[in-house]
Order: structure tokens, then sequence, then C-alpha cells
């Protein structure tokens, strides 16, 4: 969540925000440190976004 909204949360009654874990950051790059895994998965899923001919 946006360090800016940090103030907004903590007005949130707890009994709403129990049990959730909230990282605040400031740039983009901080989510993905916090959402990506630094370690590979096994058999990942393979995406195609190539344009297919209809």
């Amino acid at each position: 969540m946006s360090s800016n909204n940090r103030k907004d949360f903590l007005e949130i009654d707890e009994r709403y925000t129990k049990g959730l874990k909230i990282h605040f950051v400031d740039i983009v790059s901080e989510v993905l440190d916090i959402a990506l895994l630094k370690q590979k998965v096994k058999n990942p899923m393979k995406f195609d976004f190539s344009e297919k001919e209809k």
C-alpha cells in the first residue's frame, strides 16, 4: 500500500485489519521486492503473449 495511505489505514477499525500483513511502500520496485519470490519455482507456467491469427 502506498505510504501516503498509512494514516488512513491506521484509522480503520482493527477488526477489519486484524491478521493482515500490510507493507507500505514509496516506489513500485519495493512492491516487486516484497511480492516476487527470490527462488525459482519448479515447473513454471509458460505464457504466450504473441498475437495469433484468428
